[in-house]
């Protein structure tokens, strides 16, 4: 089922991610801010983050082309509190390559998600998956504003709005426009 999560979804995930252990809560928390997919959060490496900007290397992301988007003061945040202590920032038991006990930490954040759900519903939260935090984000991105070609570029979609043609002639990376998109994006959270 391909489904978005409510606002107040989002709250108890973003809220659940804040107390969570990590790497799996920092990864969630993530996946909010940045709607970036699971495999590329995962595998992120320190080398990846400059000042203002993360990038992420063709091989790693799915139309195997470079992605590069803002840094943000929340994203940031969250960076700043993962330790420094391997290539990674999310590393597996020997740092040897990125953390890959999603489905294990999923099945125990969503208890715990559920559990503060159902204190004021009285029912689960609607089952949802890591990917739908992606398509919360692009559906914000739509509900405040953004222009679907920018919401396109933070996701790193080949297709969709713009022609092929324009693909070939258009070369600007609307890195200012994810910024702004972003930064839209940070105030809705925050409000939230």
């Amino acid at each position: 089922v391909v489904r978005v999560l409510t606002d107040a979804e989002l709250v108890t995930v973003w809220r659940e991610s804040q107390q969570f252990p990590f790497p799996f809560g920092h990864i969630v928390a993530l996946l909010i801010v940045t709607g970036q997919r699971v495999g590329e959060v995962t595998a992120l490496q320190w080398s990846w983050i400059r000042e203002d900007t993360i990038t992420f290397p063709r091989e790693i992301t799915k139309n195997n082309t470079v992605h590069t988007i803002p840094l943000t003061p929340i994203t940031t945040s969250i960076i700043e509190t993962v330790p420094q202590e391997h290539r990674f920032l999310f590393p597996s038991i020997t740092g040897e390559r990125p953390y890959d006990g999603h489905n294990k930490a999923k099945a125990r954040f969503e208890t715990a998600c559920d559990a503060t759900w159902s204190a004021s519903s009285g029912t689960p939260i609607e089952h949802w998956t890591l990917h739908d935090l992606r398509r919360t984000f692009a559906t914000i991105q739509a509900r405040i504003g953004t222009p679907p070609h920018v919401t396109e570029a933070l996701l790193n979609h080949k297709t969709g709005t713009r022609t092929s043609i324009q693909r070939v002639y258009d070369r600007h990376t609307y890195m200012p426009e994810m910024r702004a998109a972003m930064k839209s994006y940070e105030r809705y959270l925050t409000n939230l």
